[in-house]
């Protein structure tokens, strides 16, 4: 949702008589100051977001525009809304295959599909396979820019590893095991 808010508020900027409604059925925070980020949306670039399940989107065959169907799950009914463009949003689901690889690799799962991360604050990269490390979606839905923090933290990780295995085969050589 972040990121559809972020173009939402560029095309504003570019075209300030533009409308922008988001039907969603689940906000969830996946960033630091997610929360604070879609209401300055909805304050400063109109934005409005309405809690709902939009059902069908329907064509008028004389003017083109649109109509999105939806129940309004806070006020109840079902609606409809007039607008000349829809753009899909869609939901973060893991690829196919993701299970099919996680039994190869023997990386527990959590229960969205997605790689089991170790702790959030000390270990995020971190798999129940030592060794082997996460990064970005592959965890959970998170920004860009966290995803390529976490992916430098699980390059680094794995360099470390690396080196400290690399270390142990150059010692064990000198001392003939």
């Amino acid at each position: 949702m972040r990121g559809a808010t972020k173009d939402a508020m560029l095309a504003y900027m570019h075209h300030d008589d533009t409308e922008n409604y988001f039907f969603y059925t689940d906000l969830r925070a996946f960033g630091r100051g997610f929360d604070e980020y879609i209401k300055r949306g909805e304050k400063e670039y109109g934005i409005t977001n309405i809690r709902s399940r939009p059902g069908e989107i329907t064509e008028d065959p004389d003017t083109k525009n649109l109509y999105v169907w939806y129940h309004d799950t806070e006020g109840g009914g079902v609606k409809k809304m007039e607008v000349d463009m829809v753009v899909l949003s869609t939901a973060f689901i893991p690829p196919k295959g993701v299970r099919d690889l996680a039994g190869t690799l023997g990386v527990e799962m959590d229960e969205y599909g997605s790689f089991k991360s170790g702790d959030d604050l000390l270990a995020p990269m971190d798999t129940n396979v030592p060794g082997l490390y996460i990064a970005g979606a592959c965890s959970r839905p998170m920004d860009v820019t966290d995803a390529v923090t976490q992916g430098g933290g699980a390059a680094d990780r794995a360099v470390r590893a690396v080196r400290e295995f690399a270390g142990k085969t150059t010692a064990n050589a000198g001392s003939g095991k």
